[in-house]
């Protein structure tokens, strides 16, 4: 599902995964693991800002594997 954003800055984004609903939420709720795992294959991120709560914001850093941002 393409990102679609709305007037007032919201955005939906679709991934079909292959783990069990409360894991992938689990990995949702915390940062160190998040931080692993968004992006593509070998990449990391570093959080500045993240609000895990309806609303809440990320301010982060995607790493490359080829140490680019």
């Amino acid at each position: 599902m393409p990102t679609q954003p709305t007037a007032d800055g919201v955005f939906t984004t679709g991934r079909l995964l292959h783990f069990p609903p409360a894991q992938v939420f689990a990995t949702f709720a915390d940062a160190d693991r998040l931080a692993t795992w968004w992006g593509p294959d070998g990449s990391s991120n570093t959080f500045e800002l993240f609000e895990f709560k309806q609303r809440g914001r990320w301010k982060f850093v995607m790493h490359e594997p080829d140490c680019t941002h």
